[in-house]
């Protein structure tokens, strides 16, 4: 009976190691979409037999850190049980420049009014827990140059992942790096004329 609480500790304690991570370089490596997937779907399977979960594009390769990759995919998988009638899709594609990895589950839609906030902690749907799962995997997916948007389609609830492909990726961590030093250099700068104008 204590087991949910104690994992709801868990993941407040990851929900804080991930923003701790932003500032360091991620461990990328090169992986299949099915190394992450089908280990979900052997993990999950078990939880309710009575509901489907199909995997499409194994052989799709992630340039990624496998390690939060894979709390993505838990989350938003364990997400989806949750809200799924009788299937979950997992699904990876290549898109031009960039990749795509979908979770899909064939449950009721959700209100638009609710979509924007989804991703803010401790904000939980009908179903949720804990309300730390989907703003985890908003900010893992940001930490890699991504982004995330869920749609309601005609059979279900889909979270759509977008990850640049290797160069892209690159370029953008490098120029969010950028972006977050000048930020800090620009407070620094203002907190040193405050203090010039009002103490000198």
């Amino acid at each position: 009976m204590r087991l949910p609480k104690w994992e709801g500790v868990c993941k407040l304690l990851y929900f804080t190691r991930v923003d701790s991570l932003r500032e360091q370089p991620l461990k990328l490596s090169r992986i299949h979409f099915g190394d992450l997937a089908l280990l979900m779907k052997e993990r999950l399977s078990t939880q309710r037999p009575s509901v489907s979960i199909h995997v499409k594009g194994e052989d799709v390769p992630l340039w990624v850190d496998a390690e939060q990759c894979q709390i993505v995919l838990e989350n938003l998988t364990e997400n989806a049980m949750r809200y799924a009638e009788k299937s979950i899709w997992m699904i990876a594609e290549n898109e031009g420049s960039q990749t795509k990895i979908i979770v899909k589950n064939d449950g009721q839609s959700i209100p638009k009014q609710d979509m924007a906030a989804m991703f803010e902690p401790f904000r939980k749907g009908k179903k949720g827990q804990f309300g730390l799962g989907l703003a985890i995997v908003k900010r893992i997916v940001d930490h890699h140059g991504g982004r995330i948007n869920v749609t309601n389609d005609e059979d279900g609830v889909a979270f759509v992942i977008t990850l640049p492909m290797r160069k892209d990726r690159e370029r953008a961590l490098t120029h969010k790096r950028i972006n977050r030093r000048v930020f800090c250099i620009m407070k620094i700068s203002i907190k040193q004329i405050i203090i010039q104008t009002f103490f000198f």
